[in-house]
C-alpha cells in the first residue's frame, strides 16, 4: 500500500507539471500492471449486448472470472489482481453499462448480468470455471453460482452482503453516511461526490486533489449514468423481502471483507456465511474498507489465492452430503 501511495503521489505531481490529464495516466498505467501480467483487452459481440473484457493466464490453467462493483470498470475494479494470472486463467468483464460494455435492451437486473456473464463463457468455449465478485459483482457472482452450479467450482464474494441484505440494512447504511440514496454516492453528480466516494471505499482514503475527482468524474461516472441508476434501483428493490431471491449455492466459498466497512458492516459478512452454511468460511481483511483487494492487496491476494488452490469442490460438497 505505500508503494501504491508513492505511485499515485507521482502521477499527481507528474498531472500537476505537464497537464496531462491524471485519469488517462492511471488508466494506461493500470493497463500496463495488466499487459505485464499477460492480460490484454478483447471484444465480444453477445446476443445481450458488446463486452469487454481482459483475459490472459496459461490458456490450460483453471479460468477464474472476476467480476467488479461500481465505482468503475473491470481495469478499475481487480487491477491490484493481475498476479492470479501466474496460476490462473483469469477473465475480467466489464459488466453492462460499465467500460466499454453495453446492453443490447434496457435489462438491469443482476441475472440479466450474470446471463450475459455466461454468454461470454460459452462464446469463449469456458465449461467449468471458479467466479469472484465484488459489491455488486458479488450479487451477480452469487446468482451465477446459484443458476449454474454444475459450471461453478470455487465462489468467492469480496463485500457484498447478497441476498441476505434486507431493506433495514439498507436504511441503516444511510443513516451511517449521511445520505438519502446510495445513488448520490455510488453515482456521484460532480467531483464533490467522487470525493465522497473514495472516504467511503477505503480505510485510509489517498489524497484527491479537486482536479483529479472532476477528470475522474467525467471519465468514470458521466457515461451511461442513467443505466447505472436503474441498475442500483433494481439492486435495492431486491432487498424487499416479496422481492428478495433465495440463492443455496453449493460451492465452498470464501467471503472476503474489509474489517472496517462502512457501507456493508462486518457483521453481514458472517450473516451470508450463515445463510451458505459450512461451505462457506469469512477472511476479514484488516485495515480495508469496502475495497479490500485495492487497499491490501497483499493480504487479499494471498488468501483468496490460498482458497482457490485448495482441493476441488468435489470431495468437500460429498463430505457435506454425508
Amino acid at each position: 500500500m505505500f508503494a501504491e501511495r508513492l505511485t499515485l503521489t507521482s502521477l499527481l505531481l507528474t498531472t500537476a507539471a505537464r497537464g496531462v490529464p491524471f485519469f488517462r495516466l492511471e488508466q494506461h498505467r493500470r493497463e500496463r500492471m495488466f499487459q505485464r501480467a499477460g492480460i490484454h483487452a478483447f471484444h465480444a459481440e453477445l446476443p445481450n449486448g458488446r463486452v469487454r473484457y481482459w483475459a490472459g493466464g496459461p490458456t490450460d490453467a483453471r479460468p477464474l472470472l472476476m467480476v467488479h462493483g461500481f465505482g468503475g470498470d473491470a481495469l478499475f475494479g481487480w487491477y491490484t489482481q493481475g498476479e492470479f494470472s501466474k496460476d490462473r486463467f483469469i477473465l475480467v468483464p466489464d459488466l453492462l453499462w460499465f467500460g466499454d460494455s453495453v446492453g443490447a435492451v434496457p435489462d438491469y437486473s443482476p441475472e440479466y448480468q450474470a446471463e450475459t456473464l455466461m454468454q461470454l463463457m460459452d462464446h469463449l468455449g469456458v465449461r467449468e470455471f471458479d467466479v469472484a465478485g465484488i459489491s455488486y459483482g458479488g450479487f451477480v457472482a452469487l446468482g451465477i453460482a446459484d443458476r449454474f452450479p454444475d459450471r461453478v467450482g470455487k465462489l468467492v464474494i469480496v463485500d457484498s452482503p447478497g441476498h441476505v441484505y434486507t431493506l433495514d440494512d439498507y436504511h441503516a447504511m444511510l443513516d451511517r453516511i449521511g445520505l438519502d440514496s446510495i445513488t448520490e454516492m455510488v453515482v456521484p453528480d460532480d467531483m464533490r461526490g467522487v470525493k465522497r466516494l473514495m472516504k467511503l471505499a477505503y480505510h485510509r482514503p489517498p489524497p484527491v486533489p479537486s482536479f483529479v475527482a472532476r477528470d475522474v468524474y467525467a471519465n468514470l461516472f458521466v457515461q451511461h449514468k442513467a443505466e447505472k441508476v436503474r441498475l442500483l434501483d433494481n439492486l435495492i428493490a431486491r432487498a424487499d423481502p416479496a422481492r428478495r431471491p433465495d440463492y443455496n449455492p453449493t460451492q465452498p466459498t470464501l467471503i472476503v471483507w474489509g474489517e472496517h466497512d462502512i457501507l456493508f458492516p462486518l457483521a453481514l459478512a458472517h450473516r451470508l456465511a450463515d445463510a451458505i452454511g459450512p461451505l462457506a468460511q469469512v477472511h476479514v481483511v484488516p485495515s480495508a474498507n469496502h475495497a479490500p483487494n485495492m487497499e491490501r492487496p497483499e493480504n487479499f491476494n494471498r488468501a483468496v489465492r490460498a482458497f482457490l488452490a485448495q482441493p476441488g469442490r468435489t470431495a468437500r460438497l460429498a463430505s457435506v452430503a454425508k
